[in-house]
């Protein structure tokens, strides 16, 4: 009996396999074009922002559920949820208002992500948006570091910087007011930490075109004096005159203060 003659068959798998091929060519061009469109400044996907009740889940779900008695895993869905909503609308105006503040913390984080940062156009939107998110960062409650809502705000930060080309972020040095800036500094170093502080020091000096000086915080009683400017902005001088004078009069006040302790 003669072979049967498979030709087409052939002609058939390998045309299926060229198809396979250049579909999957495809896709990988069309997923390294928006990985470049992001890169060039398109917007980031970002997940959602949380409102307080949705924070306050996240952060006490376990405690409110234990003191009910209840394992977590163990208790039927509906009943967690009424028995979470009860406890949030029992929780105090003071707690509340702390849950509230993360969530406006956490609003400017979606913000940052989805701002176009394609050229010069786009600094005023830009400064003004990060002027916001700065402020919101400077009054956030001490309760932003353990959920990690600042350490997420300042990944934002990081993320758009990224996504700048040069001339946007030279343009935005002389839009960004640096008063406000260095007291967000110096609150992000008192509540969340030196990490935090340096990280957030080092996307301003980008956007400035100047470094940030983190002040040194002396031990005892003299570090509470110094604590409300533990982070301060070098403003830029020809002779550094005015870095000389005020290093001259911290030098003044520290001699000062050793004779008193002397006498």
């Amino acid at each position: 009996m003669a072979p049967k003659n498979r030709p087409k068959k052939k002609a058939k798998r390998a045309s299926a396999k060229s198809k396979k091929t250049t579909g999957k060519a495809d896709t990988q061009k069309k997923s390294a074009k928006k990985s470049k469109k992001a890169k060039r400044g398109g917007k980031a996907k970002v997940a959602r922002s949380r409102s307080a009740y949705m924070i306050y889940i996240s952060e006490c779900r376990t405690e409110v559920l234990q003191r009910k008695g209840l394992q977590e895993g163990k208790v039927d869905f509906a009943e967690a949820s009424r028995i979470l909503g009860q406890a949030w609308n029992d929780l105090a105006a003071p707690e509340k208002t702390i849950f509230e503040a993360l969530a406006a913390v956490d609003k400017h984080r979606v913000v940052l992500a989805g701002l176009s940062v394609r050229g010069r156009a786009d600094a005023p939107a830009v400064a003004a948006a990060l002027q916001s998110a700065l402020a919101s960062l400077g009054r956030a409650p001490a309760a932003a570091g353990p959920s990690g809502i600042a350490a997420e705000l300042l990944d934002a930060m990081e993320a758009l910087d990224a996504r700048m080309p040069f001339t946007l972020r030279a343009a935005l040095a002389p839009l960004l007011n640096a008063g406000p800036d260095a007291a967000t500094l110096g609150h992000v170093h008192r509540s969340f930490g030196r990490e935090l502080s340096a990280r957030l020091a080092a996307v301003l000096q980008r956007w400035h075109g100047r470094p940030l000086y983190a002040a040194a915080r002396p031990s005892g009683a003299s570090a509470s004096a110094s604590s409300s400017a533990a982070l301060v902005a070098a403003p830029p001088s020809a002779g550094g005159g005015a870095s000389t004078a005020a290093a001259s009069s911290a030098g003044g006040a520290s001699g000062a203060s050793g004779a008193s302790g002397g006498g």
